[in-house]
């Protein structure tokens, strides 16, 4: 409970920043006024070893060197767009841009420095100070942009590791590759109520190691193992590119070891972009244990088909409909018309689906494609130029 309200206080006081662009600007502007004093000054008490009587000349020009150095970097972090970064998801790249743009920023601060005070009675500033100065600045800069993921993922991994675990299901993850790794942080960052004991890979290479925190325990024989020293609930087969016969394996060592909670993520092709989330996680089919021969799907046709339109998808809340939804939701379609008879799966599937695309327009629409003014008034209203017909009864034998 406690770790909850930290949570939310957390949240809130950064609610009021992340919420307008110019508002994180100011705060990352100041933040970085104080880091960029701080970063000089500590780069001369180190030079000097801290000697107030070697320090004494740029002491009484401190206010001169200082705004040097706010008039130089500042304007180059502005340019490398510095305060334009994701504080919720600053990466690597923000990384590099970060060092890069110290790196201009130093050097012109130095070279202009001296350019600028050449032949005055102001005192030359070392090189080595450059050099402390800009290696500091990249330090300091660098955890304010990255403090509120660094923040954010302690919180997660002691919510994950000890708060509440015993709410949480015990998760044996198969596969260590790309769906894998994606499949966990997915699971890491969302906070889910899966609690990640292990991994699973049949590459010898990865046995050992730790992805995002988790160890990958060994191959497949250890599965039985693994399942019954951390008493397992679920399991995921992480692997899109697994055969028919290697996920039938799978099932049946979870089954033996009494596992129910079988999942498994679709094949490459069925996930359209390549990449995974939690929410493509689904419960193991017959299809999956007959076969999972990839299709290579035309990606570009299929974006030129859909890109721009207004699509139509009737029966729209069922499996198929939904699903279908989903996919054409990510190749940007101009509005998803959603025609179903369930007033109420119609409005989980809007909320659900505009949850997971939020520029798509989709728009529901309540009607049965046996009454055929409903239907005519539908496609008169919103003009669709393609349809998807999902809303059949013929895969139910009672109809």
């Amino acid at each position: 409970m406690k770790l909850l309200e930290l949570k939310n206080k957390f949240k809130n006081v950064l609610w009021s920043i992340r919420r307008k662009r110019w508002a994180r600007r100011v705060f990352f502007f100041v933040l970085d006024v104080f880091a960029l004093t701080f970063a000089i000054l500590a780069a001369f008490y180190l030079r000097f070893d801290g000697s107030p009587s070697e320090m004494q000349d740029y002491i009484e020009a401190s206010g001169i060197i200082l705004s040097f150095v706010l008039a130089t970097k500042i304007p180059i972090f502005c340019v490398f767009r510095l305060y334009d970064i994701s504080w919720s998801f600053a990466s690597v790249r923000d990384a590099i841009y970060i060092a890069f743009a110290n790196f201009v920023a130093s050097m012109t601060f130095y070279s202009g420095y001296e350019f600028v005070t050449r032949g005055s009675i102001l005192p030359a500033i070392p090189r080595s100070v450059a050099i402390i100065d800009m290696l500091l600045s990249f330090l300091f800069i660098s955890v304010i942009r990255f403090s509120k993921r660094a923040v954010s993922y302690a919180l997660r991994s002691f919510q994950n590791g000890n708060g509440n675990s015993s709410k949480k299901k015990n998760l044996l993850i198969i596969g260590a590759g790309n769906a894998g790794e994606q499949l966990i942080r997915s699971l890491l960052k969302n906070g889910s109520r899966f609690r990640i004991v292990g991994i699973i890979d049949d590459n010898p290479s990865k046995w050992g190691t730790y992805l995002h925190g988790i160890k990958v325990y060994g191959g497949r024989d250890k599965i039985p193992q693994i399942l019954s020293d951390f008493d397992v609930d679920s399991v995921i087969i992480a692997i899109p590119s697994a055969s028919g016969t290697d996920v039938k394996e799978f099932v049946k060592m979870s089954r033996n070891a009494g596992i129910k909670d079988i999942r498994i993520l679709p094949a490459i092709a069925e996930l359209v972009d390549g990449t995974v989330s939690i929410k493509d996680v689904r419960s193991v089919s017959l299809d999956d244990l007959l076969g999972r021969a990839q299709v290579q799907i035309e990606l570009d046709e299929v974006a030129s088909f859909l890109k721009g339109k207004t699509v139509m998808v009737t029966g729209s809340s069922g499996s198929i409909g939904e699903e279908l939804c989903r996919q054409i939701a990510k190749f940007d379609p101009r509005q998803i018309i959603l025609f179903e008879i369930d007033e109420t799966r119609l409005f989980d599937t809007q909320r659900k689906l505009q949850y997971v695309f939020p520029d798509v327009d989709f728009v529901p629409v309540l009607g049965d494609v046996r009454d055929k003014n409903k239907v005519f008034c539908s496609v008169r209203t919103y003009s669709p130029q393609i349809i998807f017909h999902a809303a059949a009864y013929k895969h139910v034998p009672m109809m």
